[in-house]
């Protein structure tokens, strides 16, 4: 029951978070004009990403008031302090319009804190070649959904699903700070559909496709981190719940390299 109430109420303050935004939006300038290489004709409110994570915190926060979760914080705090550090490189880009380059490297060290303090536990020490391929492993989630967010509801929508499949097959498995943090995810992803079902009334921006991948690429380390170089089937769930921005991020990148962009 708790898990239900939990995603409607993420659902409705993203609802309403994100009438907000649309609203305020073209106040602070936020606004995408129509691009050759978008699908939007008109001028369009971006950074309903705020309302994204506005809803999926909040939401959070009221479930641990009524869940005990104080003794993982340290895996569903490590995870979430990721996503809002994403967040802001997102806000920064969607303000500033940083370099790819920065992004990227935002990204990484990002990822390196995560996976840090997740091994800090690990009472085997993990080789750094593990440890490397994890690290660009976030980013890569990250950034992938970043490229995925170029049509309406696209990203939004994967991501509902990945949240769903995330917690169908992974729900024995991830402390319950986790899944709460995933059913506000998902709650709030639902919510800022309404408005970002084509044709779009507002875009997320780059503050909330980094915030959704970062909540992804980190979630979906846990279990494989914890496994150690043990054999461990969760790596290849991680790998098909995530296959369509992994597979669209690698189809841009081969795009781009072939338009020697």
């Amino acid at each position: 029951m708790i898990s239900f109430i939990i995603f409607a109420l993420a659902t409705v303050l993203s609802l309403a978070l994100s009438t907000v935004v649309r609203r305020y939006a073209p106040v602070m300038g936020a606004v995408v004009p129509p691009q050759p290489d978008r699908w939007h004709n008109s001028a369009t409110p971006t950074m309903g990403g705020i309302a994204i994570v506005v809803a999926t915190f909040l939401a959070f926060a009221v479930a641990t008031t009524q869940i005990q979760i104080l003794a993982t914080v340290i895996t569903w705090g490590s995870v979430l302090s990721a996503a809002f550090a994403m967040f802001f490189v997102g806000v920064l880009d969607d303000r500033l319009k940083l370099s790819p380059l920065a992004k990227l490297v935002a990204s990484l060290i990002v990822g390196a804190f995560l996976v840090f303090v997740l091994t800090q536990n690990n009472a085997v020490g993990l080789p750094a070649g593990y440890i490397l391929i994890s690290i660009v492993w976030f980013a890569g989630v990250c950034h992938a959904f970043n490229l995925l967010d170029n049509m309406d509801g696209l990203a939004a929508g994967v991501a509902l699903i990945a949240a769903a499949f995330f917690l169908w097959l992974q729900w024995g498995l991830l402390d319950q700070g986790l899944i709460l943090l995933l059913l506000s995810l998902a709650g709030a992803l639902l919510g800022f559909l309404y408005w970002n079902r084509s044709r779009a009334k507002l875009f997320m921006g780059d503050c909330g496709s980094l915030f959704i991948g970062a909540i992804f690429g980190g979630i979906s380390l846990i279990p494989v981190l914890d496994a150690g170089t043990t054999f461990s089937i969760q790596p290849i769930f991680a790998v098909l719940i995530l296959v369509v921005p992994i597979f669209d991020t690698g189809f841009v990148l081969v795009l781009r390299r072939l338009a020697g962009r």
